[in-house]
C-alpha cells in the first residue's frame, strides 16, 4: 500500500447527535437531553443542560463555570474553541 503523502488530508465529517431518550419509569422525569459531537467513530465534545444554562466539555476543556444560554450558543462555543485552536480548518 502506497502512502499517500504529506499534502494529503483525510476528511473526517464532525456530526452531532442528541442523546437517547430515557425509557421506562425514567423517560416520566426525563430532563432536557444534551448532545455529543462526534469525529467519524469517536465522541470530541459534549453539551449538556444545568441549572444557569448549557455548558460543555471535552477536548480538554469545561465550561460549567460559565454556562451558554441554549444548546446552540454551546454548540458554537465548540466551534469557536475548535477553529481558535487548529482542531478545524473551515
Amino acid at each position: 500500500m502506497s502512502d499517500p503523502g504529506p499534502n494529503t488530508t483525510k476528511r473526517v465529517r464532525l456530526s452531532w447527535r442528541r442523546q437517547p431518550n430515557e425509557s421506562g419509569l425514567r423517560a416520566v422525569c426525563q430532563l432536557e437531553r444534551g448532545c455529543d459531537l462526534w469525529r467519524g467513530q469517536e465522541s470530541i465534545a459534549h453539551v449538556r443542560p444545568t441549572k444557569g444554562g448549557w455548558y460543555w466539555y471535552g477536548l480538554g476543556q469545561n465550561t460549567d463555570h460559565s454556562p451558554a444560554r441554549s444548546m446552540d450558543a454551546a454548540k458554537d462555543e465548540v466551534f469557536i474553541f475548535m477553529k481558535r485552536n487548529g482542531y478545524v480548518t473551515r
